[in-house]
């Protein structure tokens, strides 16, 4: 469970082996995806829900109230560079799932 007041952006997050599931809950949020080449905003609001493909750079932004359930099976490697897919490791940490 996700909740949060107020946030512009989030860290990034990628998850190597497996999907994930957002569902917001209440509140509104906006997940951006990287693709390749490109970026995509997904808004959503209470009662809808997006899966994020696995191996996929994502963030939340525009957070306002929101209480977001998400489930995800497998490792996150999280970053905190302003395009994770440009850098190397240094700006990487690795969870196992369940952190």
């Amino acid at each position: 469970m996700y909740r949060g007041d107020r946030l512009d952006t989030s860290d990034w997050e990628l998850h190597p082996d497996t999907d994930e599931l957002l569902m917001v809950l209440a509140g509104s949020v906006t997940v951006e995806i990287l693709t390749a080449h490109d970026s995509t905003l997904v808004p959503l609001t209470a009662g809808q829900f997006a899966v994020v493909p696995k191996g996929h750079w994502h963030r939340h932004t525009l957070v306002h109230d929101v209480i977001e359930m998400f489930y995800t099976p497998g490792r996150t490697i999280e970053s905190v560079a302003e395009d994770p897919r440009l850098t190397d490791d240094t700006a990487r940490t690795d969870a196992e799932p369940g952190r």
